[in-house]
């Protein structure tokens, strides 16, 4: 089977109607799934939806009535010969069509069920129609989003719908390894909120005491380290600097460094945090590189190997080639003619993902008919692990956060995984308690894999695994020691995934790239703030999908293996998450309308889609054609305005709004079936009421921060335990992790006297 895609043979059901659930089937079809959709209420591809086109171009889609029986009949009637069933109807909807787990558990105890409510599960928030404007709102996106008017800030591009369909699609294909091995189909619920933990899980912390953590919080020119500036030709450039070694090399790079030594930052990272610090270290800054065109910094320091990059459109970035914008392809749509999209998200070179593609499914009915088709026997006893990945070892050796977060994903669907840090710890322990979080459900050792005696017990772990995760740059394993060959001789059933910042065979491969990078490279910056104002998002949704993009190909290369004996090693890249966020956005065809594009704070893209200031809070209101506007003009008391242009309707809206308290307008929307909700408050964050009752987070011990309050997982698996989660110490597993490995007693005595091992107690 070498050669196939990974998930060649596998059949799912889509039943969906929001961009998450479709981006979770467009992936397991992008893997070789022959995917079928049946659309929620009866809705088809449109052309006045770009994204629609991207996630749906190699689907059979399904044409059924518009009621909820055709769609309920047409769906069961292909359910007994599926392997996996994606739905993303909200809470009591499933069930009221029996199409929840346990409802399809006794008569299919292997298929694969994966739930994607579009907010939570519980509370009357979580009964809304699906909008993403909606979810920026009760999830706190909108309202931690940089904004140079402190106040919350509408998403231009729905780039968390497109992280919940990855996630999901993750969940569904650690399933099908879990299946494998078990016989059975697990069932798994990842929501809306969860998408969201995975994006603002580094934001959204807290002290159980109500202390506050310092940041830099919706402050638009952020952290002196990690923020845009403009050189001396105006052009905008994004420095990454997130560790103390790391802007040490930039200072020294533009002859800055005294401004470590000042009296109030004393060489401390974290002083640059402070208010008027970070204000008087940002102005001193923004002058030095207001000396230089953009192009000499850009030179400057990445000579000095500062992750840096400039601010360009998306046109910029596909002309120029970096990544996967090199490699587009090309369909021809049976309705729009030739259609252009991005390339494969995830490099399996052995089983490769599908790419062109000259004549996409077709939606007749000839297509996707399985009526007759063998399947393999439901067996009545086939019995599911807890969690799918339940038994499977897994390396880590990744820091920061996409890397680390792909490695959170295997850990959340059950997999025992090591994180392996250098002696001095992963850098992004200065932020211990982002860290914890991420981190929460690994073991983790520590090694200096410089040294001889330690290479040799780490490969010995690599022999006893069957995982590996990292994000290292290719000339680093080189200097290690630890080359392909080494590692292949290690273990050559080993399935592995590296993650770099820019993919392989461009200008930029060997540069580091943090999330904000390729946000302001691909176009993402622009797209939210103008190319005046550009504004990158401040929570790493880019580092959250590529790390999602991990895990999804290291899961289906260890189903590859399962299947067919083949081993791989299989890649992605910030850049290919940095795309895929914008999957709609990048796709090309005849009569497309264009990009959406936003503004300094922007507050949304019609009076009906906006965000507005009540009384006492600001609300989201998500109406999603013209007879909602009409409802909503109703609820409000004035159809009058109806003949109002857009400018003109929103002022009106915003006057009105102001004058009473936000409850008032929720009851009176919600009874005019207008989605409407809060915007959670960046100062109560994560210990909101909604977040609370959908079980959002939960009290972690942080060693030198105390009863912290953290996002709690990213999935939700039917039956499974209760996980153990801890903040990790620097090499608090380095003894059990080494002898369980096999690494005789004597050797990790050495290693830990030698100081080439970590372990707290040495």
């Amino acid at each position: 089977m070498n050669g196939c895609p990974p998930l060649d043979g596998i059949r799912v059901v889509e039943h969906t109607h929001a961009l998450a659930g479709r981006t979770a089937g467009a992936l397991l079809a992008d893997l070789g799934a022959e995917v079928i959709q049946v659309p929620v209420a009866g809705r088809s591809v449109s052309p006045e939806d770009p994204a629609r086109v991207w996630s749906d171009r190699r689907k059979v889609l399904r044409s059924v009535g518009s009621g909820p029986g055709e769609e309920r009949a047409e769906v069961r009637r292909l359910l007994p010969l599926a392997d996996v069933f994606v739905s993303d109807l909200p809470p009591a909807r499933l069930e009221s069509m029996m199409l929840d787990a346990i409802s399809l558990r006794v008569s299919q105890p292997r298929l694969v069920h994966v739930w994607m409510p579009p907010y939570g599960t519980e509370g009357r928030e979580s009964y809304l129609a699906a909008d993403p404007l909606i979810l920026a709102a009760l999830s706190g996106y909108a309202d931690t989003h940089p904004s140079g008017a402190d106040r919350p800030v509408a998403p231009v591009v729905p780039t968390f719908s497109y992280v919940h369909g990855v996630i999901a699609s993750a969940a569904a294909t650690a399933a099908l390894v879990g299946r494998e091995r078990s016989g059975g189909g697990n069932a798994v619920r990842v929501s809306g909120l969860d998408a969201m933990g995975a994006v603002l899980g580094s934001l959204m912390i807290s002290h159980d005491s109500g202390r506050s953590f310092l940041s830099v919080g919706r402050d638009i020119k952020g952290a002196p380290y990690f923020r845009l500036y403009q050189g001396s030709d105006g052009s905008w450039f994004y420095l990454a600097a997130l560790s103390p070694a790391i802007f040490a090399r930039a200072l020294v790079a533009v002859d800055r460094i005294e401004l470590m030594v000042r009296d109030d930052v004393a060489g401390e990272f974290a002083n640059l945090l402070e208010p008027g610090v970070r204000q008087s270290v940002n102005a001193a800054l923004e002058e030095t590189f207001a000396s230089l065109p953009t192009d000499e910094w850009l030179r400057i320091l990445r000579d000095a190997e500062v992750p840096v990059a400039p601010v360009w459109s998306r046109d910029r970035w596909k002309a120029e080639g970096v990544g996967p914008a090199a490699r587009l392809c090309h369909f021809d749509h049976p309705l729009l003619g030739p259609l252009t999209v991005p390339g494969p998200s995830i490099d399996l070179p052995a089983t490769p993902l599908l790419a062109d593609s000259s004549a996409p499914p077709s939606w007749g009915t000839n297509k996707g008919d399985w009526r007759l088709a063998s399947v393999e026997s439901s067996a009545p006893d086939a019995q599911a692990a807890p969690l799918p990945l339940d038994g499977l070892r897994i390396v880590d050796m990744s820091s920061f956060y996409a890397g680390p977060f792909g490695g959170a994903l295997l850990a959340d669907f059950g997999a025992h995984v090591v994180k392996v840090e250098p002696t001095d710890g992963d850098p992004y322990r200065v932020f211990a308690v982002s860290y914890a979080m991420v981190n929460q459900r690994k073991s983790v050792a520590a090694l200096d894999l410089t040294d001889e005696t330690a290479r040799a017990a780490f490969l010995q772990m690599l022999a006893r695994s069957d995982a590996m995760l990292d994000n290292l740059l290719p000339q680093s394993w080189e200097r290690l020691g630890l080359g392909e060959s080494t590692i292949l001789e290690a273990n050559p059933d080993l399935a592995r995934c590296s993650i770099s910042a820019f993919g392989e065979g461009n200008d930029w491969s060997a540069a580091p790239g943090f999330d904000p990078v390729l946000q302001a490279m691909t176009g993402l910056a622009i797209a939210q703030g103008g190319p005046r104002a550009p504004a990158p998002s401040s929570a790493p949704v880019v580092d959250a999908v590529t790390g999602a993009l991990a895990a999804v190909g290291t899961l289906a290369g260890l189903f590859a293996k399962a299947r067919w004996g083949v081993a791989q090693h299989v890649r992605t890249s910030l850049a290919s998450g940095a795309v895929l966020v914008q999957s709609g956005e990048m796709t090309s065809y005849r009569g497309r309308p264009p990009a959406p594009e936003g503004s300094a704070d922007f507050l949304g893209p019609d009076p009906g889609r906006r965000l507005y200031r009540t009384a006492d809070h600001w609300l989201a209101i998500a109406t999603s054609s013209d007879s909602q506007r009409r409802d909503m003009l109703d609820a409000l008391g004035h159809a009058d305005w109806s003949a109002l242009d857009d400018a003109a309707l929103g002022s009106a809206f915003e006057k009105q709004l102001a004058t009473a308290p936000s409850a008032l307008w929720l009851e009176l929307l919600a009874a005019a079936g207008v989605a409407a909700a809060r915007v959670l408050d960046h100062n109560t964050g994560i210990a909101d009421r909604y977040l609370a009752v959908n079980e959002f987070s939960h009290l972690l011990e942080v060693p030198g921060h105390g009863t912290c309050r953290v996002v709690r997982n990213f999935s939700h698996w039917e039956g499974g335990p209760a996980r153990t989660a801890r903040a990790p110490a620097p090499g608090a597993d380095t003894v059990d992790v080494l002898l369980e490995a096999g690494v005789e007693g004597h050797v990790v005595q050495e290693l830990l006297s030698r100081g080439i091992a970590g372990s707290p107690g040495a």
